[in-house]
């Protein structure tokens, strides 16, 4: 089951809508290609909630975002509510947001992408490279410190920080920069602010814990200069909220366009990724506004909130692309342009940029030699590679849980048995995906024993013949070796197994002879199934075994379908060798179903003919010209898949492009 986010939008005022919605073309480009689902509930936030609630942060937004596993945010305000009182205006709801969400953390990178060195104000040998991280304290300072008043002849702020909101602030800035340059600049203004000599020395507190890390100070008004003077210079600057502000708009102009430059509010809980620019309601609605660093901040939410980097890296490469082949919206279109694109264009661009499936040279799954394994490492091993899992039923059901312990306890207790958890759930949790169905197999028990135990738990048979009994939906057998001895799929004579190795070499790909040992917390791997999964391969366990049920053909192209894995060369092979005509119907639109489900259909559409399977079974060939068009057919027509009838679509497209589709021009 692929991996599903729920992500909170706030689209908000003025250009918020447009760059939201660009942002989430892309996010649906990137995830159809990346196998997971993201799915979306919008909230109100600023000037909207204000004029369809009377607040500018309603408690349904409050209550909401905290059910989701992050937030992607748009911008608010514009002069239609600055008339407003403070606590109605719509500003007054983004602190109230953060405050509530508790990112105290505001992280705002400022690089200048070198296809846009020109659109800097400052000389290209001054910001070529410049890569900065402004790590912003969000929900302390003057913005909320307290009391505040205005009055008629007077009015003040109050700077406040506790020691804890400098730490933990200071923690996040030192941590990023071990993964980079690792040089941290505190900015302050300690020579004249009682709160600033406070930031200061908790600082050099927490410097203690990173002796890796070179610490600077630098006065505010110093580090404005300096960061026109020589942005070089600077790895990550550490700030409060208001000089935060400040320091990153100017940190952005760096780049060209304040349109560019992404942000991410993290801390407790969930966090919050925004655009650093405003609303511009001057430009709303007209389809010019930069979508580029909301689309920067969904690529930061994939990476900082849902850990999908390689999502993320594909979102920021889409980006570089775009700009390298010289497509501009508006406010860039002086720098080299090539093409002025609208909002929603240049959406399209990166979006189309980012579902690429990096196959190797094109969109085919070539074949992959791996070279780190070879026939013969698999008669010379003879102990299994060992790797402890002790949080293994950590994301399991717990009435599934309940279960597998009562049969195991009852097996092992009794019986002294060893149990193992078999097959795909264990490759299931290696991959870190969801498990629903176990296989238990027992060793060191004989046949009455395992019997008499079915039998006291309540078991039900389903293939004595196979030692398979099952137990409110747990498959708990025997090991069994199989030898084909007859055609169609029941045509096996079993025999049981003495020892783990024995009993995995039946299984068909080395993904799924992975074993699970429960008492130990241990997985055994007698055929580099780990090894496997980690370079995302589909191996054959062995030749003679896997020839015998021409179905797992089949299921090779199906695990290709829903895993985004490459079938090894020696097995494409070996499953073009064998003969698919003792198949029966049941059995083949079970593995195709499952195929169309998968998330990687290229894949699944690749291997129904590299394997010839659609030779066999269709009498079709394709032509690599026609698996590239296809593929990009169903890479954009994916985003708009309704679950039950994914088999229908890929049906459909299929259907259109070889039917109509040189008709039409399609490619």
């Amino acid at each position: 089951m692929s991996k599903s986010y729920k992500i909170g939008v706030i689209k908000g005022d003025g250009i918020g809508p447009e760059i939201i919605d660009e942002a989430i073309k892309v996010l649906d480009a990137v995830s159809v290609t990346q196998g997971f689902n993201l799915k979306y509930e919008e909230m109100l936030l600023g000037g909207v909630a204000i004029d369809e609630t009377g607040v500018p942060l309603p408690d349904e937004t409050i209550q909401g975002v905290k059910k989701c596993d992050a937030v992607l945010f748009g911008a608010i305000g514009g002069p239609k509510w600055d008339t407003l009182e403070r606590h109605l205006r719509p500003e007054t709801g983004l602190l109230g947001l953060r405050k509530e969400m508790g990112t105290f953390a505001n992280l705002r990178p400022a690089m200048v992408y070198d296809e846009l060195v020109n659109a800097s104000s400052l000389k290209p040998e001054v910001i070529q490279g410049v890569d900065i991280m402004v790590v912003r304290e969000l929900t302390g300072g003057i913005y909320f410190g307290q009391p505040r008043e205005l009055h008629d002849d007077k009015a003040f702020n109050t700077m406040v920080y506790t020691r804890e909101e400098v730490r933990r602030i200071a923690v996040v800035a030192f941590d990023i920069a071990m993964k980079r340059k690792k040089r941290v600049c505190s900015v302050d203004k300690a020579n004249v602010l009682e709160v600033s000599q406070f930031w200061r020395e908790i600082v050099e507190e927490v410097a203690k814990d990173y002796p890796e890390v070179e610490l600077s100070h630098m006065y505010v008004d110093n580090a404005a200069m300096q960061l026109i003077r020589d942005p070089k210079q600077f790895d990550v600057i550490l700030t409060g909220n208001i000089f935060g502000d400040i320091l990153s708009d100017a940190a952005s102009m760096l780049s060209g366009s304040i349109g560019l430059l992404p942000s991410a509010s993290t801390g407790k809980g969930v966090g919050l990724f925004e655009p650093i620019h405003g609303s511009a309601p001057d430009i709303a609605g007209q389809g010019i506004a930069n979508p580029l660093a909301t689309i920067s901040s969904a690529s930061m939410m994939l990476r900082y909130a849902l850990g999908e980097n390689e999502a993320a890296d594909k979102i920021d490469d889409a980006i570089k692309k775009a700009l390298s082949e010289g497509y501009r919206t508006g406010d860039l279109g002086d720098y080299d342009a090539k093409e002025i694109c609208t909002c929603s264009e240049i959406g399209d661009i990166i979006a189309d940029y980012a579902s690429k499936y990096d196959l190797n040279a094109d969109i085919e799954p070539t074949f992959t030699v791996v070279s780190y394994i070879t026939s013969n490492d698999f008669e010379r091993d003879t102990m299994p590679t060992i790797k402890s899992f002790p949080n293994f039923f950590s994301k399991t059901d717990p009435h599934i849980l309940q279960n597998i312990t009562t049969v195991t306890d009852y097996l092992i207790q009794k019986y002294h048995a060893k149990c193992y958890v078999v097959g795909g759930a264990v490759r299931d949790r290696v991959l870190g995906r969801e498990c629903k169905d176990y296989d238990i197999e027992c060793f060191g028990i004989s046949v009455d024993d395992f019997e008499s135990a079915m039998e006291h738990l309540g078991a039900q048979g389903v293939g004595k013949s196979f030692f398979v009994y099952k137990y409110h939906g747990l498959d708990i057998s025997l090991p069994r070796t199989e030898k084909k001895i007859a055609k169609g799929h029941r045509g096996f004579e079993v025999s049981l197994a003495l020892e783990e190795k024995e009993a995995s070499k039946r299984r068909d790909f080395t993904i799924n002879a992975l074993m699970y040992d429960i008492q130990n917390e241990q997985i055994l791997d007698f055929w580099h199934g780990l090894e496997d999964v980690e370079h995302k391969v589909l191996r054959v366990v062995d030749e003679n075994t896997f020839a015998e049920d021409s179905l797992r053909v089949l299921r090779a192209m199906q695990f290709a379908a829903r895993f985004g894995f490459k079938v090894e060369e020696q097995s494409c092979k070996i499953c073009q060798s064998i003969s698919l005509d003792d198949l029966p119907k049941e059995r083949l639109y079970i593995e195709f179903e499952k195929m169309f489900m998968g998330s990687y259909l290229h894949y699944g559409l690749y291997y129904l003919f590299a394997l010839g399977i659609g030779q066999q079974l269709l009498n079709e060939r394709i032509e690599k010209k026609t698996f590239i068009a296809l593929s990009k057919l169903l890479q954009q027509s994916q985003k708009n898949f309704v679950e039950k009838l994914r088999p229908y679509y890929f049906l459909f497209i299929c259907r259109e492009y070889f039917f109509h589709g040189y008709q039409r021009g399609i490619r």
